[in-house]
């Protein structure tokens, strides 16, 4: 029986809003056919944005993991986005975690489109009518933020 050795790759580097780093950062490591979902999982960053490349070689470059972060203390954003191609599509799933200020009440106020669902320990479960979940977490005076989104283009 043959094993294999996964090696994963972070590769840290520093962009600002509107390069193209992380579409360039992916295709350098072989990753082609995503450009617009990645694109797309990055456009909600500003100012300074770290980003890392994690990947196996042994999956023959059809997936990819970009972890970002951007904003600054008290109103900042991480999003970490995998992506894989199958066939002619490219699928992806993204989360993203908003930190916020201000407290999860007047966070949830800012959200309108989005209804309670749950609650679950120190996690209160909101969800839009197209079924997308946010989840709000107090952390200290302000409030935390977690999406996920799944995407096939």
């Amino acid at each position: 029986m043959k094993k294999y050795v996964a090696i994963l790759i972070f590769l840290p580097n520093i962009v600002f809003a509107g390069s193209t780093l992380p579409l360039t950062m992916a295709r350098d490591k072989g990753f082609i056919g995503c450009d617009e979902a990645i694109t797309k999982a990055f456009e909600n960053t500003s100012g300074e944005v770290n980003v890392n490349v994690s990947r196996f070689p042994e999956t023959k470059n059809d997936s990819i993991k970009l972890t970002a972060t951007s904003g600054k203390p008290g109103d900042s954003i991480y999003i970490e986005a995998e992506f894989r191609k199958y066939g002619a599509k490219c699928y992806s799933t993204q989360t993203v975690i908003i930190t916020s200020e201000k407290n999860c009440i007047a966070y949830k106020e800012e959200l309108p489109a989005f209804k309670f669902s749950a609650q679950s320990s120190d996690f209160t479960w909101m969800e839009n009518q197209g079924g997308v979940d946010v989840i709000l977490k107090s952390v200290g005076t302000g409030c935390m933020a977690i999406g996920q989104i799944d995407q096939v283009r």
